[in-house]
């Protein structure tokens, strides 16, 4: 291969990646007063990077999945347009030099709406009267609870076992939790009307 003939699109991913990497730093500044999440700003990960065949091929693929979890939706519209505007602005004019045909895809694969915790709302005074316990702690993961929140359903997250434990090897949720759940959820049960 002649690497000055092409456009290497492992190189160009890592751009890309730099360019989120700097947009990470950034957001670190960004934190909301008062945040009550765990970091209190928004975060940014590169989860996984694939492309090319060979280190003496020009790489014409490469993927890049990343994920934002904003605890702010200022945060999300922010990286959004810099990364856009830096795909526009700055690597493609580059690689269609190159080669005209040169693209760059984003592929948004799911956003989740924030949950605004309401300390007083229903959800909460019956989770706090099946359980006793009045807490209102924070949880620093995405959850679909902003979703109910958004179409009117009082909502409350609450379950089962610890992150500490939750998307690693050997995930699990010790028996004391589960019976707990069940305990609750029978207690849901029995306070439930249909109408």
């Amino acid at each position: 291969s002649a690497p000055d003939k092409g456009v290497n699109a492992v190189e160009y991913a890592t751009k890309y990646i730099n360019k989120l990497l700097e947009l990470r730093e950034i957001l670190k500044t960004r934190t909301p007063k008062d945040s009550v999440f765990n970091p209190p700003y928004t975060t940014l990960q590169i989860g996984g990077i694939s492309g090319g065949i060979a280190r003496n091929v020009i790489a014409d693929k490469c993927k890049v999945d990343w994920e934002l979890r904003p605890v702010i939706k200022e945060d999300g519209d922010f990286v959004n347009l810099e990364i856009d505007n830096f795909v526009k602005k700055t690597l493609l004019p580059e690689m269609i030099k190159t080669h005209p045909k040169s693209k760059i895809e984003k592929e948004v694969i799911g956003e989740i709406i924030g949950f605004n915790r309401d300390e007083k709302s229903d959800a909460c005074e019956l989770i706090s009267s099946l359980t006793g316990d009045n807490s209102r702690e924070v949880v620093s993961f995405g959850t679909e609870a902003g979703l109910f929140q958004e179409i009117g359903i009082s909502t409350v997250v609450c379950g089962p076992g610890s992150i500490e434990q939750a998307h690693k090897v050997d995930e699990y949720i010790v028996l004391d939790e589960l019976k707990k759940c069940l305990k609750l959820l029978e207690g849901i049960k029995n306070t439930s009307t249909v109408n």
